[in-house]
């Protein structure tokens, strides 16, 4: 009864994809590091990443709902078909939560209301009807790469410097870092639109790999985690450059080979490599990743006799 009462409440976390919010709080780190290098991490940044985080999970919460039926033609587990099946009005009801619990604390902290507001307003144009970048080539690009690299970091100093103001005062190495950043991320991005191909095609989803063929997003990533690699050399930012560089070479096997397991290798490992170097400075959260990734591992083996997640 215990096992069976805490599935029912782990199923709601890994409903907001706990894994794929890793790139959030790796770069929200990783900015940290560079932005305040001689501060200590305080309560109120980890308030700021938890709330950032909960709209990034709101941004997941919606993708499922509406990516229902693609997910299923590409045998993706989803929370809301068999054999979880949640209600649709409860995935509606957690999306709000998710949101209004970041909202009432942006009020009592003004500036934090516009990068809060860039998230929200990213996730719906992602996802929601009518825009649905998710299904058009160069949109679904870059509300991938923005979340994730300049809405974090507008975040992370808005409150301090100003929603305006701080881009205002943007350093020219905290561009090239972004730019850095922005690029590694759209990369990656263009590799994981190749094995979801198929179901893609026929929900009529026009990514990059559809349009112009899987050699065409693959060239694209190598492209840009090339670009990543100069940007972040620019910025001297060695965990940057080495993770470019890794997956640029990554990306280049996958684009020689054309085997399904490189890709998924070239999209999984920067990531792994990017938090390696966090990690490294934030002894605490490479423990708590550790500890996530058992909990997932065996969560989805006993819940669903299935290896997740791997590599490869």
């Amino acid at each position: 009864m215990a096992h069976k009462s805490c599935y029912a409440s782990a199923r709601y976390i890994f409903f907001c994809r706990p894994l794929l919010l890793i790139p959030v709080w790796t770069v929200f780190l990783l900015l940290y590091d560079f932005e305040y290098s001689n501060s200590p991490f305080t309560f109120e940044q980890l308030l700021n990443l938890t709330l950032i985080s909960s709209l990034t999970a709101s941004g997941y919460v919606i993708n499922q709902i509406f990516d229902r039926r693609s997910d299923s033609i590409n045998n993706k587990l989803g929370f809301l078909e068999p054999p979880i099946s949640l209600k649709l009005s409860f995935a509606w009801t957690l999306y709000a939560a998710l949101i209004l619990s970041s909202y009432v604390f942006a009020f009592n902290h003004i500036e934090l209301l516009a990068p809060f507001s860039a998230s929200v307003i990213v996730g719906l144009l992602y996802s929601a009807p009518l825009f649905r970048g998710k299904d058009r080539p160069f949109a679904g690009l870059v509300l991938n790469a923005i979340p994730y690299s300049v809405i974090i970091w507008w975040a992370l100093v808005a409150q301090e410097r100003g929603a305006i103001e701080a881009f205002a005062l943007m350093s020219p190495t905290s561009a090239q870092t972004l730019s850095s950043l922005v690029c590694a991320l759209g990369g990656i991005y263009l590799i994981t639109t190749i094995p979801d191909m198929s179901g893609d095609a026929k929900t009529n989803k026009q990514t990059i790999a559809v349009r112009f063929g899987p050699r065409v997003a693959l060239k694209g990533a190598v492209g840009l985690l090339f670009g990543s690699l100069l940007f972040g050399v620019l910025a001297d930012s060695m965990a940057l450059y080495v993770t470019a560089a890794f997956a640029t070479a990554l990306s280049v096997v996958a684009l020689l080979t054309g085997k399904s397991g490189h890709m998924l290798l070239a999209a999984k490992a920067p990531i792994l490599v990017l938090s390696a170097f966090v990690a490294y400075q934030h002894p605490a959260y490479g423990v708590f990743l550790l500890a996530l990734v058992a909990l997932t591992r065996l969560y989805y083996q006993k819940r669903f006799g299935i290896v997740y997640p791997k590599l490869a």
